[in-house]
């Protein structure tokens, strides 16, 4: 049995690839003729199309964060053996 090497490609060719189908060809055609699995063109595209998804994310994640500290600053949680802070909301 031997062993396949792993192929690397170089971005211009991903984004060969990717520009093909971006222009309407099939990618199961841009797959055969560049040689590679239309799986991996599937992945490159859904890799260049990232950055925009990460950039959303970090964002509501650092939103998130600032209102946990905000809600934390507001209603500080109660101290360990804090008696009073616990009676006053069973009133």
């Amino acid at each position: 049995m031997s062993a396949k090497t792993k192929r690397r490609f170089s971005k211009e060719f991903k984004d060969r690839a990717v520009a093909l189908v971006a222009n309407g060809a099939p990618v199961p055609e841009v797959a055969r003729d560049l040689e590679v699995h239309s799986s991996l063109i599937y992945k490159w595209r859904r890799e260049q199309n990232a950055p925009e998804e990460v950039k959303a994310q970090k964002d509501a994640d650092r939103e998130l964060a600032r209102l946990k500290r905000e809600n934390e600053r507001l209603w500080p949680a109660p101290k360990k053996g804090d008696a009073q802070n616990c009676s006053s909301a069973a009133e």
